[in-house]
């Protein structure tokens, strides 16, 4: 039976498609029966281990004859010796105590008496004056509120010399617990609202309250306002209208104390008796 041309070639078509997929599938078996027939050998010892040789029963043909599997790798794991270092605490806190610089422990000034009882005469140090000028140029780069509103220089130019001495009384006396530019202020406010201007016949005919008002801005006004009303009556009783010229005159009034006596002797009389130490 004689068949077509159209036939023929159909066939030979077939027969190639059938053939390429055989080739195809041809790993795939390979690796089948690699799974379901292949026996793994392990060589393994402590530190390393070996590729196990494949034994399989496929095909010399196949392209998986040849293969090799890793092995797993071992469960055992390499003990890792940790060196331990203990320190002793004596030890550093021995380096570190060496390290700080020893604290001098401050002593109280020592009292040395005399053969009767009484205080001996204290020496001053050897190098004073010379500490002194040096800190006295260092002051002088410096511009504080101190030096051109200090309680020396708040008293007005054009007023008596008693004016003045009194003026720089109650510019000390205002300056209790207060800053510089607080006092000035509060002074200036004085020598503007007085009536009369800032003597000390204003002061002793101003009402409190109104007093009380022209300071209001320094610290602890309610008290300094009683102080400086007693004060004048002080003054205008005891001392003849002016300020006290000698250290226990001016402690003798009412918030005056070593300090402010001190300052008001060398600004007001131009006599250094002492330091103005706070207390």
């Amino acid at each position: 039976m004689r068949t077509s041309r159209v036939s023929r070639e159909t066939a030979q078509v077939v027969k190639a498609l059938s053939s390429r997929a055989s080739n195809e599938d041809a790993p795939r078996r390979s690796l089948r029966n690699f799974a379901h027939t292949a026996e793994v050998n392990y060589a393994q010892d402590d530190d390393s281990s070996d590729l196990s040789s494949l034994a399989s029963n496929a095909a010399p043909s196949s392209p998986l004859s040849d293969l090799s599997v890793t092995p797993p790798p071992s469960n055992r794991k390499r003990k890792r010796t940790v060196k331990t270092e203990i320190l002793s605490p004596n030890a550093s806190t021995a380096n570190r105590n060496t390290n700080l610089p020893k604290k001098v422990r401050r002593q109280p000034a020592k009292r040395i008496k005399g053969e009767h009882g009484q205080l001996a005469n204290a020496e001053p140090p050897a190098n004073w004056e010379q500490m002194y000028s040096v800190t006295a140029e260092m002051r002088k780069k410096v511009l504080a509120p101190v030096d051109t509103m200090g309680c020396e220089s708040l008293a007005e130019r054009n007023r008596s010399p008693i004016d003045r001495r009194l003026q720089t009384l109650i510019a000390l006396m205002l300056s209790s617990q207060t800053k510089d530019t607080v006092t000035a202020v509060a002074m200036k406010t004085l020598q503007e609202n007085l009536e009369g201007g800032f003597n000390l016949a204003a002061l002793l005919t101003v009402e409190p309250s109104r007093l009380n008002e022209l300071i209001a801005k320094v610290g602890f006004h309610n008290n300094k306002t009683k102080y400086i009303k007693a004060t004048a009556g002080i003054l205008r009783d005891k001392f003849n209208g002016d300020i006290p010229d000698t250290i226990e005159g001016l402690v003798s009034l009412p918030g005056v104390g070593p300090k402010m006596a001190y300052l008001t002797m060398s600004a007001a009389w131009g006599r250094d008796e002492g330091i103005g130490v706070d207390v």
